[in-house]
């Protein structure tokens, strides 16, 4: 209509759409920028220092990724070392924000977990999302579904045995991630879902922990089953037909573990905040690519291959 302003919020709607068309029509092609070359300028230090290493990787050794080796008893308490190989078509999809796959989200957990030991906070442990996710427990990902049982089994019996009694997850279900907390004190699992989908989503992770106590149980003789329920903790709002749903499952782990150590417990409602912020988002970036150059492609890296 000629003479008609737009409000702030329709402004913003256009220009976020306009980036986010623009965002998918940008391709990766390994060797090649993970963002467009304008924008390199305006990375923070970390991002700027792992796209460096991303370019000198793989144009000049030609690979097309990086590897984390895990120690059989470290973070996640394998029944052996494993190894997991990042793409850095994964680092592509950091960079633009779009789905992120378990290898990001398992790399954010060994990061939390390494903030809780610096913090010196022993109560949590946590399962590998490249794992633990319903590709796996349904019998269509790269894992056997009995090793995989056996497998978890390990892991929850090594935490137990070290008095971890609240496990986190970020596990990927119908292609999209969900904080979840199991507790073994309380026997109670909560899901956070920035979707707030039906909780049935997660009922093969919920009979896989189910199957898992009931073996632990045996001993005791007695069996309760876990109590499943949405997480208390303040739901933010995913933007409708985004695909940043890793973000707001990291958002969920830190915020988690924050409260415990007596950070950031004020409800974010109280300063205006109901999604993530840019600058969150950026923050989380910079977070992983700073733990990825000091703990894994670094040959004195924690988690390094050298």
């Amino acid at each position: 209509m000629e003479g008609a302003t737009l409000t702030f919020e329709e402004a913003q709607e256009i220009y976020f759409d306009t980036m986010e068309k623009a965002k998918l029509a940008y391709k990766f092609k390994l060797g090649q920028p993970l963002i467009e070359s304008k924008e390199l300028p305006r990375l923070p230090l970390h991002m700027r220092d792992l796209h460096q290493y991303y370019k000198l990787d793989s144009s000049t050794a030609g690979n097309s990724g990086f590897e984390v080796v895990i120690k059989a008893d470290s973070v996640f308490h394998h029944l052996d070392e494993m190894l997991h190989h990042v793409e850095y078509e994964d680092l592509f999809q950091l960079y633009q924000r779009r789905d992120m796959g378990t290898q990001l989200m398992m790399l954010w957990s060994l990061r939390t977990a390494e903030l809780c030991k610096t913090a010196k906070i022993k109560d949590f442990a946590f399962l590998d999302p490249c794992l633990v996710n319903e590709l796996n427990i349904t019998g269509k990902g790269y894992a056997d579904v009995n090793d995989l049982f056996k497998r978890v089994k390990c892991s929850i019996a090594g935490f137990l045995e070290k008095g971890q009694t609240e496990i986190l997850l970020t596990y990927n279900c119908s292609f999209h991630f969900v904080f979840v907390t199991i507790d073994f004190d309380f026997t109670r699992i909560e899901v956070w879902d920035s979707k707030q989908r039906s909780l049935d989503y997660v009922n093969d992770l919920v009979n896989l922990l189910n199957r898992v106590k009931a073996e632990l149980d045996k001993e005791k003789k007695s069996h309760t089953p876990f109590v499943v329920a949405s997480s208390s903790m303040q739901c933010l709002d995913q933007p409708e037909g985004s695909n940043e749903c890793g973000l707001y499952a990291m958002w969920a782990m830190l915020r988690h573990i924050g409260i415990k150590m007596e950070e950031g417990n004020q409800d974010r409602k109280t300063h205006g905040h109901n999604k993530l912020t840019e600058q969150e988002i950026r923050g989380f970036q910079e977070e992983i690519a700073n733990f990825i150059l000091e703990h894994v492609v670094s040959v004195e890296g924690k988690y390094s291959i050298a």
